[in-house]
């Protein structure tokens, strides 16, 4: 017998909906509409198609018959019969394989049975995007955004598991602003829910971050500050901490940018005559920053006394201009026979008288 114009018109209303709810994001599995006629005595099957544990078996059929002796339900791919509970209903595949939606007509009836069928396998899905898992935030505001498949009819998230509010859907993208109370690790959970006629069923996916909004500390300790460098080549060295992690060091040297350097100290940092600041800053693994400077002199001429070699150039040579002009003079000396020693006349012993 001929389905009726109105029940036609309904379901291929629903058609066009699924459909359209499908292109806007992910594809289902299977999808499949159309007719069948099963005859008194008989049994027919359409498949949903091969699928994996934990999809979901969307249906939605209209029956036209006058036999009131006739059975429909859902086949395992183990054989097993599951009873349908209403023509608009769904199912979660309990085991991977093809499943199928089975029809029969007791052989005691009278009249065909007509069925227009729209059946659907869906591998639902939702996904936390942005945050990511383990990821550290240095605010007690987020948006936290994923995707989910195009048949969710609504996405919630929640901080406990328990308490959900909805987020914000729109062609198979989600999103939803956020506040959490303080500093420490918190598990985000998206929550996507399909409804088909008086059915339901929810999917989950969570992720775990940290909040950290405290700065890092760090603290430069070679050279100190306003102290003298000898030579062209200093040692950099500070000290930093943070509870969370540090995730990057970096170094700026005058006015020149910021360089990436390992570790607690930097060896042998070539530096010219006259005053340098150096600066250390360090990024903790939420983004929050420090950073400390220190200001000091180089000194790396070879005759100043604040210099690598303490001076002693300018005493040597100071010296050894002593140590030449004594010995010029001495040589200039000698040359000459030295000075003139005036004798004392010999005294004439007195006549005596006779």
């Amino acid at each position: 017998m001929a389905m009726k114009w109105g029940s036609k018109i309904a379901l291929a209303a629903l058609c066009l909906c699924l459909l359209g709810s499908c292109l806007m994001d992910a594809e289902p599995v299977n999808a499949l509409s159309g007719s069948i006629t099963v005859e008194p005595g008989q049994t027919s099957y359409v498949s949903f198609g091969t699928v994996n544990t934990d999809d979901v078996l969307l249906w939605s059929l209209v029956i036209d018959t006058w036999s009131t002796v006739y059975q429909y339900w859902i086949e395992a791919p183990n054989g097993q019969h599951i009873a349908i509970e209403s023509l608009t209903w769904g199912y979660i595949a309990t085991a991977p394989g093809e499943w199928w939606m089975g029809f029969s007509v007791d052989a005691s009836g009278y009249w065909n049975l007509y069925v227009d069928y729209v059946i659907y396998a869906v591998a639902p899905q939702v996904k936390i995007a942005s945050p990511e898992e383990g990821d550290f935030v240095n605010s007690y505001s987020l948006t936290v955004a994923g995707t989910v498949d195009g048949f969710a009819d609504q996405v919630s998230v929640s901080l406990d598991d328990v308490h959900y509010e909805e987020a914000d859907l729109y062609l198979g993208t989600w999103s939803k602003p956020m506040t959490l109370p303080a500093d420490g690790e918190y598990t985000v959970y998206s929550e996507g829910m399909i409804t088909w006629g008086s059915y339901w069923v929810k999917y989950y996916d969570s992720i775990t971050i940290t909040v950290d909004t405290q700065a890092p500390t760090v603290v430069m300790t070679v050279p100190a500050d306003s102290t003298n460098v000898r030579g062209n080549y200093a040692d950099i060295g500070w000290q930093c901490a943070d509870e969370c992690g540090i995730a990057k060091t970096e170094m700026k040297v005058d006015g020149w940018g910021w360089e990436t350097v390992q570790g607690t100290e930097y060896l042998d940092l070539y530096l010219s005559t006259g005053t340098h600041t150096i600066q250390i800053r360090v990024t903790d693994l939420a983004g929050n920053q420090a950073s400390d400077t220190v200001t000091f002199d180089v000194d790396a001429r070879a005759l100043s006394f604040s210099g690598p070699y303490y001076g002693l150039p300018i005493v040597a040579i100071v010296l050894a201009v002593i140590i030449t002009g004594a010995v010029v003079f001495l040589m200039l000396r000698k040359r000459r026979g030295g000075p003139a020693v005036a004798s004392v006349p010999k005294e004439e012993p007195a006549v005596q008288a006779p």
